[in-house]
């Protein structure tokens, strides 16, 4: 039985891509992330998405990203699964495996290049959703020609009854998710942000129920967001600010930065990427070792 998105609040943990040596999947690497990242009792599992660099994975890479996690969640821990492709009948096997083995959730974006005008993506969502009973959530990201407008996500809603939820990402972020949640109607569900936790105070504020994020800090970032939800706002914004700079550097430096923190934590054995070099200046790793000092103290979830 599937978990509703309305119970997966707060941190919405995206993993990232352990690889070996030679750039395969580390797999016990991958597992243990996901145990650390249910054992920090996070709202969602996202995956794979873009902090997952699910581009540079292939279409059984891709399903693996999907399994494992539904596996080792076991039911509790609501599990969003990205269908996302330039290609609808990609996109539409992806979204039918991940309901198969009991993921709660599809999350796509629109395609990203080929024919991106705004019927093509209309009729992509329309259709990635007809294929699927699961709830489905468009990543309205802020890219040219792809992102859509509160109107264009509105009627969709309307008309696809299970296109009911949004992870708004369009900039300025906070500011379009108080836009879309001003206008929110019965069959838009929920919004979920993005950011990468940047501006949590204003995203609940706004009406976002979590926000999707790297799981380096998840456990911090879910505590952040449960003082908020308990209504203890001082403790949730001095807790925020502390990982700030932490999640400003994520939004700066990427994955790779995502990874050195999971190095650092001992769940990561490298900091290895296919899609590009990890390799940071000694100013930028003087950075690093500066916010860990700060940040270490505040962690919760040990393995």
């Amino acid at each position: 039985m599937t978990i509703s998105l309305k119970n997966a609040r707060g941190s919405g943990a995206i993993p990232m891509i352990p690889f070996t040596e030679d750039y395969q999947i580390d797999i016990p690497v991958l597992e243990k992330e996901l145990e650390f990242i249910c054992a920090s009792h996070v709202g969602n599992i996202c995956t794979p998405v873009m902090v997952s660099e699910f581009m540079t994975l292939s279409e059984e890479e891709r399903r693996l990203l999907i399994r494992i996690p539904v596996e080792i969640s076991d039911g509790k821990i609501p599990v969003i699964a990205n269908a996302a492709s330039t290609n609808i009948h990609i996109a539409v096997s992806y979204a039918q495996y991940a309901e198969k083995i009991g993921a709660d959730a599809i999350i796509s974006m629109a395609p990203w290049c080929g024919d991106s005008n705004k019927s093509g993506i209309i009729t992509y969502f329309r259709t990635l959703a007809s294929h699927t009973s699961l709830p489905v959530m468009i990543q309205n990201i802020g890219l040219p020609g792809v992102s859509l407008t509160v109107d264009e996500i509105l009627e969709l809603c309307a008309s696809v009854p299970n296109i009911s939820w949004v992870k708004q990402e369009v900039a300025p972020g906070p500011l379009s998710i108080d836009e879309l949640n001003q206008r929110k109607t019965p069959n838009l569900e929920g919004i979920m942000s993005g950011f990468g936790g940047a501006y949590t105070p204003l995203d609940f504020a706004n009406g976002a129920t979590a926000t999707i994020q790297a799981c380096e800090l998840c456990d911090v970032t879910q505590k952040v967001w449960n003082l908020f939800f308990e209504g203890k706002e001082r403790e949730a914004r001095k807790l925020h600010r502390q990982i700030l700079p932490a999640l400003q550097a994520e939004l700066l430096y990427g994955t790779a930065f995502a990874k050195e923190i999971m190095v650092r934590r001992g769940i990561f054995k490298n900091t290895l990427m296919r899609n590009k070099s990890t390799y940071f200046s000694a100013s930028s790793m003087h950075e690093i070792n500066c916010l860990w000092d700060e940040i270490e103290p505040l962690l919760i979830t040990k393995l």
